[in-house]
């Protein structure tokens, strides 16, 4: 079976442009798979097209590539904003088998996060629940009227889009009810969890420093890195000075490194694997996220590596853990946070809790269960 794979890729390399080359990287061994990636720029021309939802440029290149390739499955997945919605009715119209996986929400909220920093203590629905319209206001993306109107235009014909005769793929049970919900049932969804290759522990060998824990992701106000540095902060005395290392790169960047806080280090513009290398070794991962994350790359590189994981149980993150998993905590409840962090700094049985981890992930998110799954999709849509 042939696959045709489409992504549009981010300015900053994002959690889910890893996510799609890690499943490309698997479903290559199991199916005949070729890529066609693009990325956006500040162009005029990229201008057009997130204003008209259409990339000329490109269209035609498609048009050859899918007639030369002749493939079973089109399988999206973000096409914000270069790649366009269009080229997807374009596949639609010649009858090939059509997948596309939701890593955001984009389709009902303008910039895809379902955050807004004046009500930052719980998830914003304005678009969702008064229309798009709540966006514009707010300046949704990039703190503009006209992009957020033009950003409004794109998750208008997404949202028609994904009603179309499609499989639309949802990374947890939690996304696909909201989505089910959001369109009433209208829509073909099935759940597929994101792949990830198995880790060579080899290759993270100990860095020789002293105990540490590690926040590794987007540095922004929606990824609640200001609220755990001020939670850090306030039980840096009760943890012993345990030194926090923050890795990543985003807006708040500039900020941190202006700014000095107590045991906190900033480690920023790093490979993927030197990030690795650092959880692999640290005494903990904690993450304060405002977002409904779907199915984030991190929670393997932890589990497999035997880190244990503090993040907001929410958004279908407990589906990644099993039940009796003691170290998630209530989203946007810092008390909360602050007790985790002590308590699993505290805590004498880690290598039991992360080995009911591994085992239990291994279960039911293996590869082998990813491709089982994906050929049971592709059956039925």
């Amino acid at each position: 079976m042939k696959i045709l794979v489409f992504h549009n890729k981010y300015r900053q390399t994002s959690g889910e442009d890893v996510a799609v080359d890690n499943e490309v990287k698997i479903l290559e061994k199991y199916f005949t798979v070729k890529t066609f990636y693009t990325e956006n720029s500040s162009s005029a021309s990229s201008l057009i097209t997130l204003s008209l939802n259409r990339n000329f440029s490109i269209e035609s290149k498609i048009d050859k590539l899918i007639n030369e390739f002749n493939p079973d499955v089109v399988y999206f997945h973000n096409t914000w904003f270069n790649l366009s919605n269009y080229l997807v009715n374009i596949v639609i119209k010649k009858n090939i088998k059509v997948l596309i996986k939701l890593h955001n929400f984009r389709f009902d909220c303008i910039n895809g996060l379902h955050y807004l920093s004046s009500k930052p203590n719980k998830a914003c629905h304005g678009c969702n629940k008064n229309g798009r319209i709540e966006g514009i206001k707010n300046k949704c993306y990039d703190d503009s009227t006209l992009k957020s109107i033009l950003a409004t235009n794109y998750s208008k014909s997404l949202s028609r889009l994904l009603k179309k005769d499609l499989t639309v793929l949802t990374l947890s049970n939690f996304h696909e009810n909201y989505i089910k919900n959001s369109f009433k049932g209208r829509i073909r969804t099935k759940v597929l969890f994101n792949p990830t290759q198995d880790l060579n522990n080899d290759e993270f060998q100990d860095v020789n420093e002293s105990e540490y824990a590690v926040y590794a992701g987007r540095l922004s106000e929606e990824k609640g890195v200001l609220d755990l540095v001020n939670c850090w902060v306030a039980v840096s005395d009760e943890i012993n000075n345990l030194k926090l290392k923050i890795i990543g790169d985003g807006p708040l960047l500039e900020y941190f490194k202006n700014e000095r806080f107590k045991n906190i280090e900033i480690v920023s513009r790093i490979s993927h694997k030197e990030t690795v290398k650092y959880i692999s070794n640290a005494k903990f991962f904690v993450s304060a996220t405002k977002l409904y994350e779907g199915h984030p790359n991190i929670i393997n590189e932890c589990i497999q590596n035997l880190i244990p994981i503090i993040m907001p149980q929410y958004g279908g993150i407990d589906s990644f853990f099993p039940k009796e998993y003691p170290f998630l905590f209530t989203q946007f409840d810092y008390k909360s946070l602050k007790d985790k962090i002590i308590e699993v700094y505290n805590s004498q049985n880690i290598e039991t809790i992360t080995q009911i981890n591994k085992s239990y992930y291994n279960k039911n998110f293996s590869i082998e269960k990813y491709i089982t799954e994906f050929r049971k999709i592709l059956n039925e849509s």
